[in-house]
Parts: structure tokens; sequence; C-alpha cells
């Protein structure tokens, strides 16, 4: 059984279609890419998976349980870490106090021992009184990564987080995400336009173009695809 499945799911914004007929499944442990056109529905799934969209129709199942009924914070303690692409933190707040914020569900002790490990892993201790204000936007994105991280999730979806990142930084991001999915046992799903990353990280990518899922399979039966160039690049461009 995928650990999350998504299925025939629909969903719309006035009338306007944002996702038509998308099914996704993503197999525990695996690295799950999704790309496609600004508007193709990425963040809209994210969006129904995280409980802050409903669905008008179809199903999202985490583990075998129904998502449809619950609300962020329920699907946050269910299993299931977030990350925005524009780093939304608390950036008055530390950066200790951010990722201790991302562990609030696990309780007292236990969210501490969890926000020290954090900060540790993704080299982050050392920064850990610096408020997020004064941090540059490629440390901000990592603590976004870290408060995610934070919650203990069995599922985490990144949305974008090679955004407004250097050529440098996105191979550091490559690194550190293979490496969280290898020390924290967590399968991880990206939203992304940096086709490097999507290709470089993903086990599997799931193409949208106008709310509907045009392709699925490896980086490389992705990268041949004839219909991905053409609706994601262009006919003229390669992906």
């Amino acid at each position: 059984m995928p650990l999350l499945s998504v299925r025939d799911v629909h969903r719309t914004f006035g009338g306007i279609v944002a996702l038509q007929g998308v099914s996704v499944d993503v197999e525990e442990g695996e690295i799950a890419g999704v790309i496609g056109p600004n508007g193709a529905g990425k963040t809209t799934l994210f969006n129904l998976v995280s409980g802050i969209y409903r669905v008008d129709s179809g199903e999202i199942f985490f583990a075998g349980r129904s998502l449809r009924a619950l609300r962020p914070h329920r699907v946050a303690r269910f299993g299931i870490g977030r990350t925005f692409q524009a780093a939304e933190l608390f950036r008055s707040m530390t950066v200790a106090e951010n990722v201790r914020a991302g562990a609030h569900t696990l309780g007292g002790r236990a969210g501490r021992a969890r926000a020290v490990k954090v900060l540790e892993d993704l080299e982050l201790a050392r920064l850990r009184d610096r408020p997020v204000s004064s941090l540059p936007f490629g440390t901000m994105k990592r603590v976004d990564l870290a408060r995610a991280l934070a919650s203990n999730p069995r599922l985490l979806l990144l949305d974008e987080p090679a955004g407004g990142l250097t050529q440098a930084e996105v191979a550091e991001l490559i690194e550190l995400l293979r490496r969280v999915r290898a020390d924290f046992a967590v399968t991880i799903v990206v939203v992304e336009h940096h086709m490097q990353l999507v290709m470089a990280l993903s086990d599997r990518i799931h193409v949208l173009n106008f709310g509907r899922k045009i392709a699925e399979g490896s980086p490389a039966e992705v990268r041949g695809d004839e219909a991905v160039e053409e609706a994601y690049l262009g006919p003229a461009v390669s992906l």
C-alpha cells in the first residue's frame, strides 16, 4: 500500500479548474517530484494533502486513512510536515524558537529533544539564538525545513525548496535532502521548477499540466517524454 495515495481528485475555484481527476501514489521511503508549468495545480495538490483546501471529489489516503475530513493541525499530528515557497517563518523569533514551534505536536520534553536533534543534524545549532530575520535567504529555507522536520513526520511536503537559491546552494540542498531521507526515515514529495534538483533527487516524477496529470515515471522516462517537453518547456526546449 502506498504511504500517500491521491485518487481521482478534483478541485475548482469559482469555476476555474485547478485539478481534474489527478491520481498520485507515493511509496514509503520514496522521494517523489511533482513538476509542471505555473498554474498546473502543484501547490493546490499540496494544499489538499495538508488540509488547507478540501477536495471537491476524489480521495486522499495517508497510511491507509482518509485525510478528507482533517484540518491542517490534525494532518500535522497524523505525520505530514510541510514547507512553503516563501519560507513562512516567525521572523521576530530565533532559529531555535521556530524549530521548537514545529515540535509542539510532540509535547514538552519530547518536543525539545526533537528540536535539538533537528538543529544539530541540519547544522543550525550554532545559529540557534539568531533572529530569523537576520539570516540570509538560503539559511531561512533550511530553518523552514528544520521546523517541518521537528514535528517528526513520516511524509515531508517541500514546496519550491530551491526557489531563490544559488546553484551552489541547490547542489548543497540535493545532498541535504538525500541525507534527511536516510537520517530521519522520511518520505519526501517535492514540488519544484528547478529541473536539476528534481532530476537528481527524485525516484519518481509526476507531471501536471492545466490541472491534469500528463506523465509519470523515472527521471529518465520523464526526460524522454515528448508530451512533457511540449507542455512544460515548449517543443524546442529539452529537459
